[in-house]
């Protein structure tokens, strides 16, 4: 799945291809702004640090609720911090 296009819709109508490997990039960049280790974080989320490892690596979804945790956590929101909100600005 690593690298692979999706294709989002938004009010029917569909929206510029992202690839996967766009948010585990941010998910890292998030995370070591924040000073944080993978640790740190997967102790955060109830996680392993192996699980952060896979997610930040490969593309590995993480659960919505993890997500909104870490929207939190960075001071932001999930499409941003997912990488979409660039997508859905150009609609």
């Amino acid at each position: 799945m690593f690298g692979m296009e999706i294709t989002k819709q938004r009010r029917g109508r569909p929206v510029a291809p992202i690839t996967v490997t766009d948010y585990p990039v941010r998910l890292r960049e998030f995370r070591e702004r924040a000073g944080l280790s993978q640790n740190d974080l997967a102790e955060f989320l109830g996680l392993s640090q192996y699980s952060i490892s896979v997610a930040e690596r490969t593309g590995k979804e993480l659960a919505d609720a993890h997500w909104q945790r870490l929207a939190v956590l960075f001071k932001t929101d999930v499409l941003t911090l997912r990488g979409w909100s660039k997508i859905y600005s150009k609609i």
